[in-house]
């Protein structure tokens, strides 16, 4: 459960699991939680406040010598969900890349997926699948979006891309900078494996 590193600092693992003291009983500035959306709620017979922000509890001491930085990471389940409600009230971040052939932005949904709509088994699915062009509706494999995203950008909200990928405008006053990516700008799974 801790780590003690030579240089002197610490690595304590805070599981969700047990009661309020397992998630009580250790200070620290740094913060950082996977899977945030299996956290949002109040521990069993708990009467504290939810699991996440007993954790957040433990930077507390930190935050007026600004040295305090929380981290959260999960996929999102649901918009009334902690990480989407962070998201969209914070900078609101989302990963674009460029369009090989009309030259927009893009950052393509699971609606952007083509192919395995018609196939008859996973397998077809897989082979099947492919990204769309939000805009223009052009269709493309992974290699040709792998390569475009090798040129992307993080588009915050009020924020706007010119044709060259400057990004120009000011991010939101907010101390909450988050960003997205859709399983198309996610370099780990082909639109294959989403398909299937």
């Amino acid at each position: 459960e801790l780590i003690q590193f030579t240089n002197g600092s610490n690595l304590k693992f805070i599981t969700a699991g047990g009661g309020d003291e397992k998630r009580a009983g250790f200070t620290g500035p740094v913060l950082v939680v996977t899977e945030v959306s299996h956290l949002d709620q109040v521990g069993g017979n708990s009467e504290e406040a939810t699991k996440l922000k007993q954790m957040e509890g433990r930077v507390r001491a930190y935050r007026a010598s600004g040295q305090a930085r929380i981290y959260l990471e999960s996929t999102v389940t649901i918009e009334k969900g902690r990480i989407w409600q962070e998201w969209s009230q914070g900078t609101a971040g989302e990963v674009v890349f460029q369009c090989h052939a009309c030259d927009e932005w893009i950052s393509p949904g699971r609606d952007n997926l083509i192919g395995w709509q018609d196939a008859a088994t996973e397998a077809e699915a897989e082979l099947l699948s492919r990204w769309a062009c939000p805009r223009c509706g052009i269709v493309f494999d992974d290699s040709r979006r792998l390569q475009q995203l090798r040129n992307c950008r993080l588009l915050h909200r009020g924020q706007s891309i010119t044709s060259d990928g400057t990004v120009t405008g000011d991010i939101v006053q907010t101390k909450t900078m988050g960003f997205r990516y859709s399983a198309a700008t996610n370099t780990f799974v082909t639109a294959g494996i989403v398909g299937a």
